[in-house]
């Protein structure tokens, strides 16, 4: 999560995280029980789920007050692209197996100067 002032959907040097940004992560773990996780972004504008069980899932950014929505990266798992953009801040279809990581699915906010 992080304000992208030259709105490419990247975080270049000098763009920053934004703190306190709801991420919801939502799914079905691979024994068919549903999974409803929250993480707030940190000062960095990162966030984390440990922890999670083999299953399919999605995460849900609620956009942030004062911002408007740039653009959403699909992350990775292993090195390869895992996931598919679902709509505005909804990344879905992350297949998880027991173990796997995924890193950087991020999402992109333009400072709204209106507000």
């Amino acid at each position: 999560m992080f304000q992208d002032v030259n709105f490419d959907g990247i975080q270049n040097n000098g763009e920053v995280g934004i703190e306190a940004v709801e991420i919801d992560l939502t799914g079905i773990d691979s024994t068919g029980h549903s999974v409803s996780l929250v993480a707030y972004t940190d000062a960095n504008g990162h966030y984390s789920f440990t922890g999670l069980a083999a299953g399919s899932y999605q995460l849900f950014e609620v956009q942030p007050f004062g911002y408007l929505d740039g653009g959403d990266s699909i992350g990775t798992v292993g090195g390869q692209q895992r996931g598919t953009q679902q709509g505005q801040d909804l990344i879905g279809q992350i297949n998880l197996l027991d173990g796997d990581q995924g890193i950087n699915y991020n999402f992109a906010e333009i400072f709204d100067n209106h507000n």
